[in-house]
């Protein structure tokens, strides 16, 4: 459910909450591979994009319960970032007010653990793959 769909989040063009949600659910099929099992950090705008953001990681009070979650390490404690892995959980992020969705080039269980692939300038071969850890 989104709530005040009127909301305008785009002053110059009009765009509402209620567009970006039906914009999500329309891109939901393309978009969920992408986002599926990744961190994200989400870019609010509660009062649209004419005023000031701010970014939120953290969705470990105050959340749907049924939003999935991982906790990250960080310096001094943890973080629960959402994880998106349905098209309620896009309509969430959409009800959030966020509008850019940052996510993590990496998946959990593992978040910190990236895997890179690279090949030869000429093109030869299968490539090679190596994990890199995230310091911490």
């Amino acid at each position: 459910m989104i709530t005040h769909p009127e909301k305008i989040l785009f002053p110059d063009c009009g765009i509402t909450k209620g567009e970006l949600a039906s914009y999500y659910e329309t891109i939901a099929p393309v978009m969920l591979p992408h986002l599926r099992g990744r961190p994200i950090t989400m870019e609010r705008y509660h009062r649209g994009i004419a005023a000031p953001g701010f970014f939120q990681k953290d969705v470990s009070k105050g959340f749907p319960e049924w939003l999935e979650r991982v906790e990250v390490p960080k310096h001094g404690g943890t973080v629960h970032h959402p994880i998106v892995t349905n098209k309620e959980g896009l309509l969430w992020l959409a009800n959030q007010n966020s509008i850019t969705i940052h996510v993590w080039p990496s998946r959990a269980p593992n978040p910190g653990t990236w895997r890179m692939r690279w090949f030869s300038q000429a093109g030869r071969g299968a490539g090679r793959s190596r994990q890199m850890k995230r310091r911490a």
